[in-house]
């Protein structure tokens, strides 16, 4: 099922104006590691999918079930936890927990860096980057009755089935199999392997090189974890987000490329039918290019939203030729032949658009007076009302039909298929990316005039910003790459339940959920896209699940408006972070603290790959900062759009932090309990920035 993803306009702040500097000092500790921290930099990039996959190691990992634990491994293979004090003052390097086994032959048989991640508040799981999977047992670590590098205790040693050991462990979450009442370990892995010659090669795609998904679950019986079900996915492109639900129900991922499943040991049908399918990349090439093929050159442009076109309109240009020309006697209303199909399109339908024009007869003299020739019969990009206006300039030879819009929205480009646009087609303007152009439309409604903006439902829309508005740092850094989808797959059958197109919305960070209360939150991570100038955090929860958190009327809200239901929820905003964040070309690390049920996000974080790192503040009444509102000021401004001169701007702290040496930045973490701050380490030290004074 195709769904859209729908900013909740309540959780976005059309007064929000900006950043500003704060001169507060911001108190840096530092301490020295016991050892060196183990970083294990990227020696060869094969393709894009192994830079993405094996790059961005983070030194540093949060417990998500217990409020101010980071882990390190150090390149002795020994894993330590530091609890963050709350007194900053006596900030330690922390205490050893446990040893990797066989660490030297791990070193010297990897390219890859171990993970670690926490499925559950008394396990933990490590992953050597070799071959070999240990499950602890963390419970005398966490009541502190334990001696150093004897506090986790290990249950499990297993070797996964992957189909290469160099793979990083993902995301991991413990539940309990309702049927059956068996404890399962899910974990799931990324890998990047060379293309197997009789695995059918994804259409679009001309990588010599796949990324495998292992889901694997493993079984506690009789105190020995086993593996108990393999399921594997595959996709040309390196996922940015992936997560399970709570319930261990579904998975989400989210890449440049769509993911398909490719086995399940529960279900060898599965295998089959992957196998079964035809290598299509010759094939579709070949039809994409022969279709692409345009009989005439093809311009399109859009234009800005007016006060009398609350929309915008799509203008496509076709630069005829003489033989094309409908002839004079005959230039009549029946001369273009326009059809939009369908002229009014159901939630997940896309519109096509034919033109078609008749001309006078180029064949042989026993051939009709006239024929007709089709220009374009594609599919578009966005939705159009369903008549068309067409005009013939004959001096310039030029054909113009005009679609109107039905949403105020920027258009990346004219048709949905990315491939048959770079072919077809050709914008008379340069193009942006939708991210950073288009207009939320909730967002920009005009109030009326002593209500709140948020209930002026019939209020006109007005545009954001115009083209020459935007800056260097809102241009696409390649216009080449891919749109994002989101996906959620079934765990039982391996369904694609729905699917999300998010073109144009540029991915900017990973939220780890906060498992710290009981009634954690519906998935392991949450992802931060771009809408607009802003950072919308969306959050996966089990679309058949009973909202018990007074959510229940956002479903049949949407419901009653004809909207499928989607499993993706906005559940914060980080402010004008998307501008800002495309303002740090240098940034290698983007962070914000476990994202609480029932608390937004009070910041997020930035780090270069050396000294700098900047903190932005968000404008929240109730926050993790002792100050309560971190708004710096309000002042009144006066607007334009309404008869009173007043209004309120709303701006919040950012913080610039230099660490005090110029040592390469390899780990990154925020966290707001105790108290807000951030953890950084470089090889030989640590970072605790406290963001109270």
């Amino acid at each position: 099922m195709n769904v859209t993803l729908r900013p909740d306009r309540k959780l976005l702040d059309a007064n929000f104006e900006s950043y500003k500097l704060s001169l507060e000092k911001v108190p840096i500790f530092k301490t020295p590691v016991r050892g060196t921290v183990n970083f294990v930099p990227l020696t060869s990039s094969l393709s894009k999918q192994h830079l993405k996959a094996y790059s961005c190691q983070n030194c540093l990992t949060v417990d998500p079930f217990h409020s101010g634990y980071v882990y390190y491994i150090t390149s002795e293979g020994k894993v330590f936890q530091m609890n963050i004090p709350d007194n900053a003052m006596i900030f330690n390097s922390g205490f050893g927990v446990c040893e990797i086994p066989d660490w030297k032959a791990v070193q010297t048989g990897s390219q890859v860096f171990a993970s670690l991640r926490f499925p559950s508040s008394e396990a933990a799981i490590i992953y050597d980057g070799v071959k070999s999977l240990i499950i602890y047992a963390t419970t005398c670590a966490a009541k502190g009755k334990s001696t150093e590098f004897d506090a986790w205790k290990p249950i499990s040693t297993l070797h996964p089935p992957l189909d290469s050991g160099e793979a990083v462990l993902l995301d991991a979450c413990s539940a309990v199999d309702n049927a059956e009442s068996h404890r399962e370990i899910h974990c799931l892995f990324g890998s990047v392997v060379q293309r197997p010659e009789d695995l059918p090669q994804v259409e679009g795609s001309k990588s010599s090189f796949i990324t495998y998904l292992d889901w694997l679950t493993f079984r506690l019986e009789k105190s020995q974890y086993h593996l108990f079900r393999h399921r594997k996915f595959a996709a040309p492109s390196f996922p940015d987000y992936v997560a399970f639900e709570k319930s261990t129900g579904a998975v989400h991922i989210c890449s440049d490329r769509q993911f398909r499943p490719m086995f399940d040991s529960a279900n060898a049908e599965i295998a089959k039918t992957v196998m079964s399918l035809p290598d299509t990349t010759s094939a579709s090439s070949a039809t994409a290019t022969e279709s692409a093929t345009p009989v005439v050159p093809i311009l399109w442009s859009q234009t800005d939203v007016t006060d009398e076109d609350d929309s915008g309109s799509v203008v496509i240009s076709f630069q005829l030729v003489d033989a094309y020309l409908p002839a004079s006697s005959s230039a009549s209303k029946q001369s273009v032949h326009i059809t939009i199909s369908p002229r009014v399109p159901s939630e997940d339908e896309h519109q096509s658009v034919r033109v078609q024009i008749t001309h006078p007869s180029t064949e042989a003299e026993n051939a009709p007076d006239e024929q007709n020739t089709v220009f374009l019969d594609h599919v578009l990009y966005g939705s159009v009302d369903g008549d068309a206006v067409w005009s013939i300039d004959r001096g310039d030879k030029i054909l113009e039909v005009h679609l109107n819009k039905k949403h105020a929205l920027h258009w990346p480009r004219l048709l949905h298929d990315i491939v048959i646009d770079q072919h077809l087609v050709k914008p008379k303007h340069p193009v942006h990316i939708a991210s950073q152009v288009e207009t939320i439309q909730d967002r920009h409604m005009t109030p009326k005039e002593g209500g709140d903006e948020n209930t002026a439902q019939g209020a006109s829309l007005k545009p954001a910003f115009n083209v020459e508005q935007l800056e260097d740092v809102d241009f696409a850094l390649d216009q080449d790459e891919d749109d994002l989808v989101l996906q959620r797959f079934d765990a039982e059958t391996l369904e694609l339940t729905h699917q999300a197109s998010l073109s144009g919305h540029q991915w900017l960070l990973n939220v780890l959920s906060d498992h710290t209360k009981a009634e954690s939150l519906w998935a392991t991570n949450a992802f931060c896209i771009r809408h607009d100038v802003d950072g919308v955090v969306w959050l996966p929860h089990g679309v058949d699940e009973n909202d018990t958190d007074g959510n229940a009327h956002k479903s049949k809200r949407r419901t009653d408006r004809g909207h499928p239901p989607c499993p993706w929820r906005h559940i914060c905003t980080l402010q004008a972070f998307g501008y800002v964040l495309a303002s740090k070309r240098d940034h290698r690390f983007v962070s914000a603290p476990p994202l609480n049920p029932d608390t937004p996000l009070p910041f997020v974080a930035v780090a270069d790959a050396s000294k700098r790192i900047y903190v932005y503040r968000q404008p929240l009444d109730s926050s993790e900062f002792p100050s309560g509102d971190m708004e710096l000021r309000r002042r009144k401004v006066a607007k334009t759009d309404q008869p009173t001169p007043e209004g309120v701007v709303h701006v919040a702290w950012q913080h610039v932090v230099c660490l005090p040496d110029n040592d390469e930045i390899i780990g990154f973490v925020t966290l707001s309990k105790p108290y807000p701050a951030c953890v950084a380490c470089t090889q030989n030290h640590l970072y605790l920035i406290s963001l109270v004074g």
